[in-house]
């Protein structure tokens, strides 16, 4: 198998690019947090939809950093003290610090929502006994009104 060969040009397009999505992920999830609020059963699909994409974005961009830096590693540490490769790398960290902290509140509202779903299910479960319980039995005798 041969190698690629990156140079620091190409390296800082795909910084630029990953800092890019990084800064779209960061809008995304704030936008999630914001869906999580709302009690929309279809919006949620939608988010859980979305999250499904990122995840494997997420992983291409792992594969391809991975591949760089494979190319040749000792340059691409040389190239990881420049300051302009390390401007982006400073970008893309800093977005990546907020959108942890907003994923934690995402699974803090998610958690509360489960707990919320989990007691409504109890009470409709409760209900469906009860009922039940107070229907005449299948096959058992029926009295009818004198007027039927």
């Amino acid at each position: 198998m041969t190698k690629t060969r990156f140079d620091k040009a190409q390296l800082l397009q795909v910084l630029a690019e990953e800092a890019s999505f990084y800064r779209a992920l960061d809008l995304l999830i704030d936008r999630q947090r914001d869906g999580l609020s709302e009690d929309s059963d279809v919006r949620m699909c939608d988010l859980f939809a979305e999250i499904g994409r990122v995840q494997r974005r997420i992983e291409n961009s792992e594969q391809i950093i991975q591949s760089v830096r494979k190319s040749d590693p000792k340059e691409f540490s040389s190239w990881m003290q420049e300051q302009d490769v390390r401007g982006l790398l400073d970008q893309i960290t800093g977005l990546v610090t907020h959108s942890q902290g907003t994923i934690n509140e995402c699974i803090q509202i998610a958690r509360a929502k489960r707990t919320e779903f989990q007691r409504e299910l109890g009470q409709m479960d409760q209900g469906r006994r009860l009922y039940a319980s107070m229907s005449p039995p299948e096959g058992g005798p029926r009295f009818l009104d004198a007027r039927h």
